[in-house]
């Protein structure tokens, strides 16, 4: 089960600066892509831009989650060892 939560913790801090990036991208994509400021679906691809950086924040933050559990995990079998 350790070997699950290092899992866990190696694949949070990977996925979180993956994430970012895709962030920038889709703030650069909706300057770009965008006639109004206040628009949110591209007229290049017709994807809503708003909802994709709501799910990478939503990700990142599942992310979070699974790296404090895991760290709190390790830390509690690290004391019962």
């Amino acid at each position: 089960m350790r070997k699950f939560y290092w899992a866990l913790f190696i694949v949070g801090i990977a996925i979180i600066p993956i994430c970012c990036y895709a962030i920038l991208n889709t703030i650069v994509s909706l300057k770009y892509e965008t006639e109004n400021p206040g628009d949110c679906i591209s007229l290049t691809s017709g994807v809503d831009l708003c909802q994709t950086i709501l799910y990478l924040k939503l990700i990142i933050s599942v992310c979070i989650v699974g790296i404090l559990l895991s760290i709190y995990q390790l830390a509690l079998k690290k004391e019962t060892a």
